[in-house]
């Protein structure tokens, strides 16, 4: 399942970003890319969706419970809920000031970070009872 996450990663290129080299030179003075809302909804939702049923997959194979996976689901459909509308604010009001807490919450919706906070809650959560 691991491999997945990786060749999610590998093959980025496949998914739609124009933010990915202003935010490599958003230091620099770099000027806000050229997109569509929807495009870069459907890109990045498709990216968010592969990585969270990879991550509920990984999930699954750790702790054997059908609890703790739909947890997680619904860990993962209330965070894109509430992370794309709080990106899409960020980007139509991109400044200096927010470019760090743009890249941030955007790290959240193309990366798979909410598996590494996941699985050590839920270790502990199993090793604590």
């Amino acid at each position: 399942m691991c491999v997945f996450l990786v060749l999610i990663r590998a093959y980025e290129f496949m998914f739609s970003d124009p933010f990915i080299e202003f935010f490599k030179l958003a230091d620099v003075a770099a000027e806000k890319p050229e997109y569509s809302f929807w495009h870069l909804f459907l890109s990045h939702s498709i990216r968010y969706d592969f990585n969270a049923i990879t991550s509920l997959g990984i999930i699954y194979l750790l702790f054997r419970d059908r609890d703790v996976v739909k947890f997680s689901l619904f860990f993962y459909v209330i965070a894109f809920l509430i992370l794309f509308p709080v990106y899409y604010i960020l980007l139509n009001n991109l400044n200096p000031e927010n470019y760090q807490t743009t890249f941030y919450v955007r790290r959240f919706l193309i990366q798979p970070v909410f598996l590494l906070l996941l699985v050590p809650a839920f270790y502990y959560q199993k090793y604590k009872m």
